[in-house]
């Protein structure tokens, strides 16, 4: 079965969810990869997964947690559809079976390929009040065979929708082990804290450096360390150029650090002691609490839904945007290591449950199949 997979960019959670369902579906799917932007060496192509570069741009749509599209976004994505016809030439001379489009902002290809299956992850929200939602809301009723959300959230953000919705979770990019690794400390050891994912201001990092103007004595005492994993969104505020030179500004260097992009978060994670994830949005879920609670981490989010941080037994929440509310949950799990074991031994059952890769393909094979049977009746 031929499937063209569209994603507008290959760095970051949505993508490295693609590309673990990609190499964990059957042999049956013969998958390739249009794609906008992408890094080289790209992990598709060292997977063996063909790349075919895209000259056209993402549908610009406005989306929780994402920065909202300029006037300037929307003249370039204007000015890039003379390519469109191009595009969508290159995916119909495969011939696909079946289309995923990976994430609401390329469903504009939808209306082009009646004569294949249309699946669609829902990877994003879009906003309540503006005209995106319905947007969004009439190319799945009327181009979409089926829509899979990665939570209950992403379903419940498309309640307009009538065609059929799957919530399955993300999956980690390998089994779930058996028994809690636990870092191994030495007296003195400092504690470690990862956050991770790319650097702009509704991600909240910028929350952690400048509440060290208040709490770096607190922090300094009590021997933790914030390790900053990602890289810089261009053209964002509270970027991570802003962030190393507020850092510097408070004289706090020796207690955040900034060590790029996690290539191999699994290997990061093994001498981590908690993830903490500021997201302003409110959003508990997404890539780095998958790998955390699968490497049995706990985690501190932002936001109340419990879908998989469960608090109090598998890490803690607290208000977006509430610096107070984080660093006193930071502290409090700084100083109870039977606390972060507790939390950790019960992440990594709900990962076992929710997470496993192999599980996550059968579920999807099984929507592929179905919606690929029923376009042959058609």
């Amino acid at each position: 079965m031929k499937q063209a997979c569209i994603s507008h960019y290959l760095r970051g959670g949505a993508s490295k969810s693609l590309l673990i369902l990609l190499q964990q579906l059957p042999s049956r799917f013969e998958s390739r990869v249009f794609a906008q932007w992408y890094h080289e060496p790209n992990s598709f192509q060292r997977a063996g997964i063909p790349i075919v570069p895209l000259r056209s741009r993402p549908l610009p749509l406005r989306l929780l947690g994402v920065p909202a599209p300029t006037l300037g976004t929307y003249i370039r994505w204007a000015c890039r559809l003379i390519y469109l016809a191009d595009t969508v030439r290159q995916i119909q001379q495969t011939k696909p079976d079946i289309v995923i489009l990976n994430g609401l902002t390329n469903l504009h290809y939808a209306p082009f390929f009646k004569n294949s299956g249309i699946v669609l992850f829902a990877r994003e929200i879009a906003c309540d009040s503006s005209l995106d939602k319905h947007l969004v809301t009439f190319l799945i009723n009327r181009f979409v065979n089926h829509v899979i959300c990665i939570s209950e959230h992403e379903r419940d953000a498309l309640s307009g929708v009538r065609r059929p919705i799957s919530v399955i979770h993300n999956p980690n990019d390998r089994e779930i082990p058996s028994q809690l690794h636990v870092r191994r400390r030495s007296v003195g050891d400092a504690v470690k804290v990862g956050i991770f994912g790319q650097i702009y201001e509704p991600k909240g990092q910028y929350l952690l450096v400048e509440a060290m103007a208040s709490y770096k004595q607190c922090f300094d005492e009590a021997n933790i360390r914030f390790l900053i994993f990602g890289e810089n969104l261009p053209g964002q505020r509270k970027n991570l150029d802003e962030l190393s030179r507020l850092t510097q500004q408070l004289n706090c260097q020796h207690i955040v650090a900034f060590p790029g992009w996690a290539d191999d978060p699994h290997e990061v994670m093994q001498e981590l002691d908690i993830v903490l994830r500021t997201d302003l949005t409110g959003s508990p879920w997404g890539r780095d609490v998958i790998e955390a609670m699968s490497h049995g981490l706990p985690v501190i989010a932002s936001g109340q839904s419990e879908v998989f941080i469960k608090h109090g037994q598998t890490g803690r929440l607290f208000p977006p945007g509430n610096v107070e509310a984080m660093v006193r949950h930071i502290l409090d799990l700084a100083k109870n290591p039977q606390e972060r074991e507790r939390y950790g031994t019960r992440a990594l059952e709900f990962a076992r449950q929710h997470f496993s890769p192999s599980l996550h393909a059968q579920r999807v094979a099984s929507i592929l199949d179905s919606v690929a049977k029923h376009r042959a009746r058609v």
